[in-house]
């Protein structure tokens, strides 16, 4: 039809091909019409237009009508709510989260929320001071809901630094999670647990990768000025670790200095070791921790022995992970069919076809010669495994934990140990860890209280690629670019590159990597108390802080970086070794029925060590001795490098707490921070806050 027209009025015709498959039959009679009659008349019901533009008709498909969906079973719907307390008072940073997800929100200052829900969700409510409370959502367009005081809750002692209070007398903003409260079965860090468990606390991991490290930003935490939160165990800040190295070696140093593998420095913590975890989120928290907390503090409580007889505790998961959805790609015939329509719209282009890139007329020019034969696009399919699904797989994870507690009114003591196996779901990431813990208090005599604290972790990582850009971008880069139409895997067994970007890697050659990272860490703390009079104590503590963590890579030929070094191997080692002297002295009483004074000060000392090397060589004889003889490479020039460094913190730090009928509330402190990061160590900056807070107490007449 089209060719009887185009021969009969002398109209150029501009469509493409495959569009014309979803053209119905036509059977039409038509005499002493116009062209535009005739057009009109032939394009009637079916799914493809026309445009005519200066004697050439340009056909194209009609933009197609929306369709209403079907309304499914189960529709989510978004739900508005607010949340009040028994006396109509909005409660703002309420943690509104559906129960067994990761989906939640928290409430505005005018206590409402938002959230997309099904029918027959289960809203998990809860908020400091308030008891938790679960909603069956069942259909409503609005929530509201009511929560009840916990006055229990108002009594309960909330650990903030260097001390300790009761949850009404708080005049910081402190957030408490409880350890029986993280899902700790398939965690490998604490922080991790922490999703969704605390207001104004946002968690991100920003791989997937076992062991992965974690950013904890508390109430946002916008400044790009500061190293991140501080984390403090059993008072001992544990920020000074040996961190992952990076790659090492004139091809990996080079090309992968983000390389998406970051293990996190807080992995020696066993988190079911975690009795409860405090956030500092505002200024008045986190002042007696000065410089360093500028983006908040998170304070991490252990497990200790109680008094009564030695129980014994064991605890168990195994569970399977899969990928849970990935970048979508072409199927093999979809792209041979795009990758022709791509060189058919660049010869359009390169040689100025009317009527979008000029005037030139198609039957003057060279032809245009497909990519792909109808014939190869025709035996092609889509249902072959994607470059995408080639390099998941379906991981697990399993955890043992075993513990002993026990006391005897003078001496409590608690152990546990726990070892944690995961196997990620993309192919060559694998992690294992050992931890234990063993800690003892001991009442000399009724003025004398020591003890001590060890805990020791052991890990092993094996490590994919996964960060950095354009051809360095890792393993999911590839898979993402990597052209369907060519075999992951070559008849002999190689990895072929892709014709189109041949300076990406095969992204199964990825699994040929060698990329290992062993970490230990050694956490040794004690102290000693003396009670001089009612109420005044005073207290020294130790602690020494060492880790190290040694990364060994090897690309071998198989890999498209190490084929061009002929074999690239690295050595990347960092260690770190911080010792801590804290002296302070504190005095809790009441000096009447209604005053109560709470005070500590105290002087602290902090000098963190580090050491760092590395090494690499390339053009090896053979794969066969990857990173374990370096000496063996024939490198022109081989790589090596060490560093070393010294962090010193001396700090005074003083706070009062006055208490007047158990509800009003006023709050000092003062910190002087001298660092070695400043010319000398006396040179240091002053951190104060004082701050006036009331509590009522409703009573009933």
């Amino acid at each position: 039809m089209i060719e009887k027209i185009r021969q009969q009025s002398n109209y150029d015709f501009f469509y493409i091909k495959d569009n014309l498959k979803s053209a119905k039959p036509v059977d039409i009679q038509l005499n002493g019409v116009s062209v535009e009659e005739a057009l009109k008349a032939i394009f009637a019901n079916q799914p493809l237009g026309y445009e005519l533009k200066d004697r050439v008709v340009v056909i194209k498909t009609k933009p197609r009508a929306l369709i209403p969906a079907l309304t499914p079973v189960f529709k989510s719907v978004d739900v508005g709510g607010r949340i009040t307390d028994q006396a109509g008072v909005a409660i703002p940073g309420v943690s509104v989260k559906i129960k067994n997800t990761q989906r939640g929100t928290v409430t505005d200052a005018d206590g409402k929320f938002q959230l997309s829900l099904i029918k027959g969700d289960v809203l998990v409510m809860s908020y400091v001071g308030f008891q938790t409370k679960e909603l069956v959502y069942d259909g409503q367009s609005t929530i509201e809901v009511i929560m009840e005081q916990t006055n229990n809750a108002l009594g309960e002692v909330v650990v903030i630094g260097y001390g300790a209070v009761k949850q009404k007398n708080l005049t910081g903003a402190v957030v408490q999670v409880k350890g029986k409260d993280l899902n700790s079965s398939v965690a490998s860090s604490f922080q991790q647990t922490l999703q969704g468990k605390a207001a104004g606390v946002e968690v991100i991991q920003p791989t997937g990768q076992p062991g992965a490290g974690v950013t904890v930003k508390i109430r946002s935490n916008p400044s790009f000025a500061n190293a991140g939160v501080l984390y403090v165990v059993d008072g001992v800040p544990v920020n000074d670790a040996a961190g992952q190295p990076h790659l090492g070696g004139s091809v990996g140093g080079a090309r992968y200095v983000e390389d998406g593998v970051d293990k996190s420095p807080l992995n020696f913590i066993n988190p079911n070791d975690i009795e409860s975890v405090q956030f500092l989120k505002d200024a008045s928290a986190a002042s007696i921790y000065g410089a360093r907390a500028g983006a908040g503090v998170v304070l991490i409580t252990t497990k200790r022995g109680a008094e009564g007889k030695a129980k014994i505790e064991y605890t168990g998961s195994y569970g399977s992970q899969q990928a849970d959805k990935m970048y979508p790609v072409f199927g093999e015939q979809d792209y041979m069919t795009q990758r022709n329509l791509l060189k058919q719209e660049i010869w359009y282009r390169d040689n100025k076809i009317a009527p979008y890139y000029g005037n030139v007329q198609t039957g003057t020019v060279t032809p245009y010669t497909p990519v792909f034969t109808p014939s190869q696009i025709d035996g092609a399919s889509n249902n072959n495994p994607s470059a995408m699904d080639a390099i998941v797989r379906t991981g697990y994870t399993q955890q043992h934990n075993l513990s002993l507690s026990g006391g005897n009114g003078k001496t409590s003591y608690f152990a546990s140990g726990n070892y944690f196996d995961q196997k990620g779901v993309i192919i060559g990431t694998d992690y294992k860890r050992y931890n234990g813990r063993l800690n003892i208090d001991q009442i000399v005599s009724d003025k004398i209280k020591i003890g001590a604290n060890i805990i020791a972790s052991n890990s092993e990582a094996d490590n994919t690629v996964t960060g950095g850009q354009n051809e360095n971008g890792g393993i999911v880069t590839a898979a993402i670019y990597w052209a369907p139409s060519v075999p992951l895997r070559g008849p002999d067994g190689s990895y072929p590159l892709s014709p189109y970007y041949p300076n990406i890697p095969n992204p199964l050659s990825y699994a040929t990597v060698t990329d290992k990272t062993k970490s230990t860490r050694l956490l040794t703390s004690a102290y000693g108390e003396w009670t001089i009079v009612e109420g005044l104590k005073a207290k020294g503590s130790f602690s020494l802080d060492q880790s190290n963590a040694k990364r060994s890579s090897y690309f071998p030929t198989t890999f498209l970086y190490g084929a061009q070094a002929n074999g690239s191997a690295s050595i990347s080692q960092s260690d770190s070794q911080s010792k801590l002297f804290e002296y302070t002295l504190s005095y809790n009483k009441n000096l009447s029925e209604k005053h109560n004074l709470n005070a500590v000060a105290g002087y602290t000392y902090q000098r963190t060590d580090t050491e760092g090397f590395n090494a690499g060589n390339q053009n090896f004889l053979s794969d066969v001795t990857q990173y374990y003889s370096l000496q063996s490479g024939q490198a022109d020039k081989p790589t090596v490098g060490s560093s070393k460094g010294q962090l010193t913190w001396a700090s005074y730090f003083a706070r009062a707490i006055y208490t007047y009928n158990g509800n009003i509330t006023l709050q000092a402190s003062i910190r002087r921070d001298g660092a070695s990061l400043l010319q000398r160590i006396r040179n240091g900056a002053i951190f104060h806050l004082y701050l006036l807070d009331g509590y009522c107490l409703m009573k009933r007449f």
